[in-house]
C-alpha cells in the first residue's frame, strides 16, 4: 500500500473511530463500570444512598450579561421566583459587560435583596467579568449561566444535590435548544449524541466539559480564567477534574436556550466556539499523554480527534485525488457532491427539503467547516475575549 493510500485510510479510520466506534467503546466501558460497582455494594453490603445534606446550602448563580435587555428581567424572575430551590438560599450575581443597551436599568429596577448588579463600564469579555464576579461570590456552591438560558423549575436542586458527595467537585447540567420557528433541527440530533457520550463518560471518570449555560462547582476549587480564555467551561470543569476531583453529568436537570435566529448568527457561534476548541487543545495538549488515564483517554477520543476532524477531511479528500483506482473514484466524487450540496446550503438554504439523514450529513459539513474557519481564526490571533452579541 502506498503512502498516499496510508494517509487516507488513516483519515478516514480517526474520523469513524471518533464519531462512531469511541461511543461503542464508551458505551461497552461505562456498562462494565457500573456491573463492577453493582457487584462491588452486592458483596460489601454497604447502603450507596447517602443522607441529602445539600438541600438548604446557600447556592451563587453567576452570569456575565452583555446587552441583555431583552431576556434579562425575565431570567431573573426565572431563578429566584420560578425555582423549587428555597428562594432565600439562592443569590444571583450579574456583570454587565459594558452593556450599551437597558440591561443595567432594568436589573436595578428590580426589588430582589438577593439580586447583585455589577456595572463594569468596559465591554472586557466574559470570562473576566466571571473572575470579578467570583470575587463577590461567598456561597460554597456556584452555578454558572448565561442570560438567555431558562432553568426548568427543579434545575437547581437536581444540580446541587450531587454536592451530597464531597468528592464531586463539578456537576454538569442538561441543555435543550430551541428553534423560535420550531423547524427541524438537526443540530437536536447531535446534542443527545453529545449528551449520550457525557452521561457516560461520566460514569468512567473521564467526563471533561460542561454546558456553559447550566453548571455547577464549589466555590473552593475556582481558578481565575486567563484573560483570553474562549471556552470557559471547558477549562473550568478540567481544572477540576484534573484536581482528582469527581465531575457528574445531571442527567435529570433540564435547561433551555434559543437557537440564533439567522444561519450566519449561528456559523459566527460555531466560529468562535471553535477557535476555543484549539486554543483548549493546544493548550492541554499534554492530556494526551496516557499516563493521564481515563481523562487522557476521552480528551483524545472525544475532543482532539473531534476537533481535528476538518483537518482529516481534507486529508482524505486530497489524498483521494491522488489515487489512481475506478473505486476511490466513486468514493471521491461522493466526497464532492456531499461538498457542493452543503456548501450550497448555506448560500440558499433548501435544508429543509432534503431527507433527514442527508440534512444529518449537511450538518456534520457545516459544523466541520465553521470549526475549520475557527482553527483559522484562532492561529491567526483575530479571536478576542469581548464578545458581540448574536440575536435570539
Amino acid at each position: 500500500m502506498t503512502v498516499v493510500k496510508i494517509l487516507f485510510w488513516t483519515g478516514v479510520f480517526l474520523i469513524l473511530y471518533s464519531y462512531i466506534m469511541y461511543p461503542v467503546i464508551l458505551f461497552i466501558m461505562s456498562s462494565i463500570k457500573k456491573a463492577l460497582d453493582d457487584s462491588i455494594y452486592m458483596f460489601r453490603k454497604k447502603d450507596r444512598r447517602k443522607t441529602d445534606n445539600t438541600s438548604q446550602v446557600n447556592v451563587a448563580v453567576v452570569i456575565s450579561a452583555y446587552n441583555e435587555e431583552k431576556h434579562i428581567v425575565e431570567r431573573v424572575k426565572n431563578l429566584i421566583e420560578g425555582q423549587t430551590y428555597p428562594e432565600d438560599k439562592i443569590s444571583l450575581y450579574i456583570g454587565s459587560d459594558g452593556s450599551d443597551d437597558r440591561t443595567v436599568e432594568l436589573l436595578q429596577g428590580l426589588a430582589y435583596s438577593n439580586l447583585h448588579v455589577f456595572d463594569y463600564k468596559e465591554n472586557r469579555g466574559k470570562v473576566s467579568v466571571l473572575n470579578d464576579l467570583m470575587n463577590e461570590v461567598r456561597e460554597d456552591i456556584v452555578i454558572f449561566s448565561d442570560a438567555n438560558t431558562f432553568f426548568h423549575e427543579d434545575n437547581i436542586s437536581c444540580l446541587v444535590k450531587y454536592f451530597k458527595d464531597e468528592k464531586v467537585g463539578a456537576v454538569c447540567g442538561e441543555l435543550q435548544l430551541r428553534a423560535l420557528d420550531n423547524s427541524k433541527n438537526e443540530d437536536g440530533v447531535y446534542w443527545k449524541y453529545e449528551r449520550f457520550l457525557k452521561f457516560h463518560e461520566s460514569r468512567i471518570s473521564a467526563l471533561l466539559g460542561a454546558n456553559g449555560a447550566n453548571y455547577a462547582i464549589r466555590k473552593k476549587y475556582f481558578e481565575p480564567f486567563p484573560a483570553d480564555t474562549i471556552i470557559d467551561d471547558f477549562v473550568s470543569v478540567l481544572g477540576i477534574s484534573m484536581k482528582g476531583m469527581k465531575v457528574i453529568y445531571a442527567v435529570d436537570s433540564s435547561a433551555y436556550e434559543e437557537m440564533p435566529q439567522t444561519v450566519r448568527d449561528e456559523f459566527k457561534r460555531r466560529v468562535r466556539i471553535g477557535s476555543g476548541n484549539y486554543q483548549a487543545l493546544f493548550r492541554n495538549i499534554k492530556l494526551l499523554n496516557p499516563m493521564y488515564g481515563m481523562i487522557s483517554f476521552s480528551f483524545f477520543s472525544h475532543k482532539a480527534l473531534r476537533w481535528l476532524t476538518p483537518h482529516l477531511m481534507l486529508v482524505v479528500l486530497v489524498t483521494n485525488m491522488f489515487i489512481d483506482d475506478s473505486l476511490y473514484l466513486y468514493f471521491l466524487f461522493l466526497q464532492l457532491f456531499v461538498y457542493f450540496i452543503s456548501i450550497g446550503d448555506m448560500f440558499f438554504h433548501y435544508n429543509d427539503k432534503m431527507p433527514v439523514l442527508a440534512r444529518i450529513l449537511n450538518m456534520f459539513i457545516s459544523m466541520n467547516i465553521a470549526l475549520l474557519a475557527g482553527f483559522y481564526r484562532y492561529i491567526s490571533r483575530s479571536t478576542t475575549s469581548s464578545w458581540a452579541r448574536t440575536e435570539r
